[in-house]
């Protein structure tokens, strides 16, 4: 999907007041959802992304290296929040760099909890390897 389709569909949502029904993370907070956001929040969101060579670049925060937004006190990964935009993804899905420049947030891969567990078992730490 292209960076202006995903701007359209986000700027199309209906707005809904976050609250604390259902869908609880571990650590008691609900994931954002892309309702969660105003179209203003959306047009902040969007500013923040610049195409560069095949990459959506994020020229916003970036928090230990990789790239944070900042919703309601919280921060949400501009990559999952595109996923989820487009239905791409479940709630506890991991999602995992899978370009060279730590800002992209259009390259990435998508593991369940299970998928993800046997990455990491797999990884082989050498400089050989390409460790995320």
């Amino acid at each position: 999907m292209k960076l202006n389709d995903l701007r359209e569909l986000a700027l199309s949502l209906p707005y809904v007041v976050p609250g604390n029904e259902g869908g609880r993370a571990l650590n008691g907070y609900r994931a954002a959802r892309p309702t969660d956001l105003r179209p203003q929040d959306w047009e902040k969101f969007f500013g923040y992304i610049e195409e560069e060579a095949g990459c959506w670049i994020w020229t916003g925060t970036m928090q230990r290296g990789r790239p944070t937004f900042r919703y309601l006190g919280r921060r949400i990964s501009p990559a999952r929040m595109l996923l989820v935009l487009q239905k791409s993804i479940e709630y506890n899905d991991t999602v995992l760099a899978d370009c060279d420049d730590k800002r992209c947030i259009k390259h990435v891969k998508v593991f369940t909890p299970v998928q993800y567990a046997r990455r990491m078992s797999q990884i082989v730490t050498n400089d050989e390897e390409k460790v995320f």
